[in-house]
């Protein structure tokens, strides 16, 4: 294990941010990705290979050091920032954070009985992926029932630091592209970009959307929320993409901006009003069971970025 993970490990935040971004206080640059909810890392992985540069945000202190792992030679290139941070209501506070854990001798049970239960090269069981501010959606929504009483996994509570996206933007600055994804809590970070200034707001944006009603999600608002709050600050063309189950580990959210498909539409963008048709339970569940992961994503027009007593901005 080196130093990086053993300062996450240890429940130090990895804070080697100001030297792999630098500050930026002016518009939406073309080059930066926020992925917010990291987990493995498959988004930034996509990221970095595209192109981009990545501030990626990881409240489970386990993934955060394995990816600090994985992407050494990125973060030595000053490529990607990894920061370890529960995205909160407020920063600088000390917020509850769950995390399943196998039990003694449980891990290599289940590799040996469900080889694709594992991920390649660590002995942690993918139930960590899980790990959120909700205990429902951590513990419970794994249909393993982790807790003390669970012969297989146990609940873990773990206090961490928490960070804002205002406060995200005001570090590093705007992104062109924000991924949002903090299993059930994306409200938290969507609907506090209303404190962001018109020309810091990011290009692109996407969430997971929240209809589904697995414990412990939505519980931060859903996506007509969300939908509804963003429109007047520009943010009025909209697409929701789904992606398969069976690959979500391996893709990620998928491609995203002018890439990324409207599961009606297709390539082209369409309404709030059609987006909040498409934004249901129907999205994850077609055919009566759970085949896709769903995202909202949504596009930036700054121009139509109106706040009280502030003019539009217009692009440059």
């Amino acid at each position: 294990m080196n130093k990086a993970q053993l300062l996450i490990l240890a429940g130090t935040m990895l804070d080697i941010s100001a030297l792999m971004v630098p500050k930026r206080n002016e518009a939406a640059k073309k080059d930066l990705v926020y992925d917010v909810g990291m987990n493995t890392g498959a988004d930034s992985a996509n990221y970095l290979k595209k192109g981009f540069r990545v501030v990626a945000v990881e409240a489970n202190p386990i993934l955060a050091a394995e990816n600090a792992d994985k992407f050494r030679k990125e973060i030595e290139d000053k490529r990607l920032s990894i920061i370890n941070r529960a995205v909160g209501m407020n920063a600088g506070e000390k917020i509850a954070f769950y995390v399943p854990e196998p039990k003694d001798g449980m891990s290599e049970l289940m590799a040996k009985h469900f080889p694709d239960f594992e991920r390649t090269g660590n002995k942690i069981p993918l139930i960590n992926e899980m790990a959120s501010m909700s205990k429902e959606t951590a513990c419970n929504k794994t249909t393993l029932q982790c807790s003390p009483q669970s012969l297989l996994c146990d609940c873990k509570e773990l206090l961490v630091d928490t960070t804002t996206c205002t406060d995200l933007i005001k570090e590093h600055g705007a992104p062109h592209y924000m991924k949002v994804d903090i299993e059930g809590f994306d409200g938290l970070c969507v609907k506090d970009l209303v404190n962001i200034p018109c020309d810091l707001l990011p290009d692109y944006l996407s969430w997971e959307d929240q209809s589904i009603t697995w414990e412990g999600y939505g519980k931060a608002g859903n996506s007509q929320d969300f939908l509804h709050l963003l429109e007047p600050l520009g943010y009025t063309q909209i697409k929701v993409v789904r992606v398969p189950v069976l690959t979500h580990a391996d893709d990620g959210s998928g491609n995203f901006g002018e890439e990324a498909k409207d599961y009606v539409l297709g390539i082209g963008w369409g309404t709030v009003t059609q987006a909040i048709e498409q934004a249901t339970p129907n999205c994850y569940y077609p055919n009566g069971k759970f085949e896709f992961m769903c995202d909202v994503h949504a596009k930036l027009d700054r121009s139509k970025c109106r706040r009280k007593g502030s003019l539009p901005v217009t692009e440059s």
